[in-house]
């Protein structure tokens, strides 16, 4: 039985580390939808937009070991660029 804790505000995915053996890695984003600033009468910005954003908060092993603290920063990077490639193009299975 897993002991991932649940994180039901956030979006999982699932990450395959290949520099850890294939181990699956059981990853958490916090989703922020993008914001679109605010226009004067003539559709001039007074506030910029600001674009969605993911932000990895958690790392687990498959036996529930928190591993985000001690990951390498360019795997954390590569799981980044790996979630938003995956929820770019499958919106409709990760949306709550």
């Amino acid at each position: 039985m897993s002991k991932i804790p649940e994180h039901s505000d956030l979006v999982r995915y699932d990450f395959e580390c290949d520099e850890l053996n294939g181990t699956e890695l059981i990853c958490f984003f916090e989703y922020e939808e993008e914001e679109l600033g605010s226009t004067d009468e003539y559709g001039l910005k007074n506030e910029p937009d600001y674009p969605a954003t993911w932000t990895l908060q958690y790392v687990y092993l498959p036996d529930g070991t928190d591993i985000f603290g001690i990951l390498h920063e360019h795997i954390l990077q590569e799981i980044q660029e790996a979630a938003e490639n995956y929820f770019e193009t499958q919106q409709d299975d990760w949306k709550y």
